[in-house]
């Protein structure tokens, strides 16, 4: 469910509170979601450990329980849990617990904008796909594209970009891209994929390439602004 509505989130499963704290001595973490039964002492002492844990290092925490009621619940908020969660749930009661404790937005290391019109072209070798860009920022791009039988899903391609922009057409071109994370929008008769989603990281932008981003993001935020007011 996490990964149908937040699409680039990195999810990461322990087994229990011990198995937890081990994954939290490794990497960061932004939030944790976790089911209090039965071992609530278990996952008493984890929050607690963890609220002496320097602000800027801590989790936010949602309670996932079938009754609210249950007296572990205050347990669990004094203990700083941020959020509880009665399950089972819809996809957007759990999409807006976690927008409640941890906006997966603020996370996007570089922001990221839809610019209408802006198309890629994907080349792999000798073969090119034409695709329609989603969303881009200085880090990568996710895009759009009809699935060809040949188009390798994982391997990096070099694209070509071209913004529409005050009536007039501006390109980057030559961008080496790693590809991240692929989805199946729409499926033919026979079950292979059609329509095709993927996400891209450009290993390296040229300096031109990052003035003109910059030039078109300024744009963008700008507009965004307006619609805002």
């Amino acid at each position: 469910m996490i990964m149908a509505n937040l699409s680039d989130a990195e999810v990461t499963e322990a087994k229990n509170a011990y198995e937890a704290w081990e994954l939290l001595q490794k990497a960061q973490f932004n939030l944790i979601l976790f089911f209090w039964e039965p071992s609530a002492e278990a996952w008493l002492n984890f929050f607690l450990r963890l609220k002496k844990h320097p602000t800027s290092h801590r989790a936010g925490a949602i309670l996932l329980t079938s009754d609210t009621s249950f007296p572990y619940v205050k347990e669990a908020v004094r203990a700083g849990v941020a959020d509880t969660l009665i399950i089972p749930c819809s996809k957007l009661e759990l999409t807006n617990a976690i927008n409640r404790v941890c906006n997966p937005v603020a996370f996007h290391q570089s922001p990221r904008h839809s610019l209408p019109g802006t198309t890629a072209l994907l080349q792999q070798e000798s073969r090119s796909y034409h695709a329609r860009v989603i969303n881009i920022s200085q880090g990568g791009l996710f895009c759009e594209l009809d699935y060809i039988e040949d188009f390798a899903v994982t391997v990096p391609a070099t694209i070509n970009i071209t913004f529409q922009h005050q009536e007039k057409q501006l390109t980057a071109n030559g961008l080496y891209s790693i590809p991240i994370r692929f989805y199946v929008l729409d499926n033919n008769a026979n079950y292979s994929p059609n329509r095709v989603r993927i996400a891209y990281r450009f290993a390296k932008l040229p300096m031109a390439v990052q003035e003109l981003f910059e030039q078109l993001f300024q744009f963008a935020t700008e507009q965004e602004q307006l619609l805002l007011r």
